[in-house]
């Protein structure tokens, strides 16, 4: 008989635990919601539901963050003190202890191999009816010695017991202890014993062999099959086994990603586009606006942009060149073919600091050729003069349009827009990328990085792109001298720059921060250097200015008004200032070498000796050695792969910018001969006869 209300609530608490199997259908559905398990309460519904997880194949997918080894159990006398450690006994004694404010210990004692030990557990009555004396139990935890006792708070348990001779399922399996056990990412209200439960009651209940899945064993035989794959990353039998899973689960991941890789490449490649063919006497016409001889490398990205845009399909190509390499002549020269050829042409930058930087530019090498109309968009304008300029669009009176993200605006609409160029590309979206190209109908695209991209991420994430590359700069053009500069040499540089102002040169001063209580901040120092550099005038510039304020600034620095410029990072890309030499990057541990390199970039730009000044900040930083490195190369492709090992590849991908998914088995990147393979694999796979089955089973997962 049932004795009172908490054996009651046990007696229903063991029904659940241990008879929800003979409730369950078995060969559910991968698209199955939890619920189709069996008794899972709501509120571990409602958690899962907090992880993104509500089907069996979310669940399924949701892999473990870690494994913990519990397989080697150890006897009384290899117990350590404060270790984490595995033990299997006898319960010889049971016994709840009620604490105050309705809390309770419950205390068992375990009879291991060569001694005694304790378990405890806070708040956890029900188990007083749970472990039967005499019954074998597993334990998994930290070992404390309290009053020369060994004791384990609140470890991992799992019985061994035997109810009239049957054996009672999962309290025997090797689910929490005596095996290499997952770890899961977890949510408040799921506890990881819970979490394993479901795991593996999924495995077991769901119809693997129903789940479409990549092909591998045609493509590789030496890999697991995907459904074995699946069991040992949730419960590996031992680290081999573990790894081969992993391996099979990083090939689908990369093969996905280079799946969406060949459509997107495929699909634009498929778009029809107008010809604007070069011919000889356009391409010298072309070359003649240019007041200089153009590099070897500014050549050869000419002739293939040209191939490019004399075939029917659409141009999808990515230029990346190095500080100072040209890559504004490349973007005109394509966008002179378009309009050459009866079509429009815009440039998109992500700033208006830019976007003002390219107008300029291109007008100046357009100033003897009023036929071409070149005009700029952004969200600063005044409105009349903005409708104006929408007006000029439409009927395509503007041929050449230069704007910041103000041209992927409704508004805009382009009379018959043949070419974009997407300048510093990674600060934009996929969606802005799109929005701009669909103002036309099959139109070009050449978008350009400043930021040299190291060849792990040229061939994985920009992968559908064709790659153009600018490493040589033009002749004449001396590298940027590096210095480091440590706290006590700081009053040396301070001197230094004012000698460079005195011989008529300008600066650059930037601070990793606006204002505020953080030092240094560029306003801070804005008044500091006005006190330092006197007489010559300090201006200052950041990302909280309006951008009329902005562009007064940098003009009064363009004329020589001011000598010395404090800066946030808004100068990192686009300002051309032939006269700075000097460039002093406050704090530069704060930087990642990318960044470092954009900016040193700021200076030498004219007939002058370009120089680069580094504060090193605190004494004992480790990314001081990290500025030694960048201290002593000017190849920006060397920094950047550098840079990808230090910092991964946020800085060359952006936010939420290529496409880049959450890969969970280890970054492409890192495994860039396994990839290029896998690619191969995927060109197979979507193209040969002998696949076709596998594709059309595979549908669901590109829909």
């Amino acid at each position: 008989m049932i004795a009172d209300s908490r054996s009651l609530k046990t007696f229903f608490l063991f029904l659940t635990r241990h008879t929800t199997s003979s409730y369950v259908p078995e060969n559910l559905q991968f698209e199955h919601t939890l619920d189709r398990l069996g008794r899972i309460r709501p509120q571990t519904l409602e958690s899962y539901s907090r992880l993104g997880i509500h089907t069996l194949g979310e669940l399924l997918k949701h892999f473990p963050r870690r494994y913990e080894d519990r397989r080697h159990v150890l006897p009384f006398e290899s117990l350590e003190v404060s270790e984490v450690q595995a033990v299997s006994g006898q319960i010889v004694k049971v016994q709840l202890r009620r604490l105050r404010r309705g809390k309770s210990l419950l205390e068992a004692s375990i009879e291991i191999p060569g001694g005694k030990i304790e378990a405890h557990w806070f708040n956890q009555a029900f188990l007083k009816d749970h472990l039967q004396i005499g019954a074998t139990i597993h334990l998994y935890g930290k070992i404390q010695l309290k009053k020369k006792k060994f004791i384990l708070i609140a470890p991992e348990y799992e019985l061994e017991r035997i109810v009239e001779g049957e054996d009672l399922g999962e309290q025997n399996e090797a689910l929490h202890t005596r095996s290499i056990v997952p770890v899961y990412p977890a949510t408040q209200g799921l506890t990881q014993r819970t979490m394993r439960h479901w795991a593996r009651r999924a495995l077991e209940l769901t119809d693997l062999s129903c789940v479409p899945n990549i092909p591998q064993n045609k493509l590789r035989t030496e890999e697991l099959e995907w459904s074995e794959a699946l069991h040992q990353i949730h419960f590996p039998d031992d680290f081999d086994q573990l790894e081969r899973a992993q391996s099979r689960l990083r090939y689908e991941e990369y093969f996905l990603f280079a799946t969406k890789l060949h459509f997107r490449r495929k699909k634009f490649r498929e778009k029809s586009a107008p010809n604007f063919e070069v011919s000889p006497e356009l391409h010298s016409k072309i070359k003649s606006l240019f007041p200089f001889q153009l590099t070897g490398d500014q050549e050869n990205a000419i002739e293939e942009i040209s191939q490019d845009l004399s075939s029917d399909q659409a141009m999808y190509r990515l230029v990346q060149g190095d500080v100072g390499t040209g890559k504004t002549v490349i973007a005109l020269y394509s966008m002179l073919a378009a309009i050459r050829h009866g079509y429009q042409a815009a440039l998109m930058a992500p700033t208006e600091v830019l976007a003002n930087q390219h107008y300029q530019s291109i007008s100046s090498y357009l100033k003897n050729h009023p036929q071409v109309q070149v005009r700029l968009l952004t969200g600063t304008q005044i409105a009349s003069e903005k409708k104006a300029t929408l007006n000029e669009i439409h009927q395509g009176q503007a041929h050449l349009v230069v704007g910041t993200q103000s041209l992927i605006q409704k508004q805009v609409r382009f009379k018959r827009l043949g070419l974009v160029v997407i300048d510093e590309q990674h600060r934009f979206g996929i969606r802005q990328r799109s929005l701009l190209h669909n103002k036309g109908v099959g139109v070009h695209v050449l978008v350009m990085t400043a930021t040299p991209i190291p060849r792990a991420l040229s061939n994985t994430a920009f992968g559908d792109l064709d790659l153009t590359t600018l490493k040589e700069r033009p002749p004449g053009r001396k590298p940027v001298k590096t210095y480091l500069v440590s706290p006590d040499k700081r009053t040396d540089a301070i001197g230094f720059v004012k000698k460079q102002l005195a011989q008529g040169r300008q600066a650059f001063f930037v601070y990793p921060s606006i204002s505020g209580k953080e030092r240094p901040s560029a306003t801070q120092a804005h008044r500091e250097l006005s006190h330092l550099l006197a007489p010559h005038k300090v201006g200052l510039l950041h990302g909280k200015l309006s951008p009329e304020e902005k562009e007064r600034e940098l003009e009064a620095f363009r004329q020589n008004q001011i000598q010395a410029l404090a800066s946030t990072i808004v100068i990192e890309v686009g300002i051309d200032i032939p006269n700075a030499s000097v460039l002093f990057i406050e704090d530069g541990t704060r930087f990642g070498l990318a960044q470092l390199h954009q900016l040193r970039g700021r200076v030498g730009r004219g007939g002058h000796e370009g120089y680069c000044l580094i504060g090193t900040g605190k004494t004992g930083n480790p990314s001081q050695e990290r500025l030694k490195v960048f201290s002593e190369t000017t190849d920006g492709f060397a920094i950047s792969e550098a840079d990808l090992k230090l910092r991964g590849p946020g800085d060359f991908l952006g936010v939420d910018q290529s496409g880049w998914p959450p890969f969970k088995f280890g970054q492409p990147h890192e495994h860039l001969s396994y990839f290029t393979d896998i690619r191969q694999d995927v060109s197979r796979f979507w193209t040969d006869a002998e696949f076709q089955a596998d594709r059309e089973a595979l549908k669901t997962y590109f829909n």
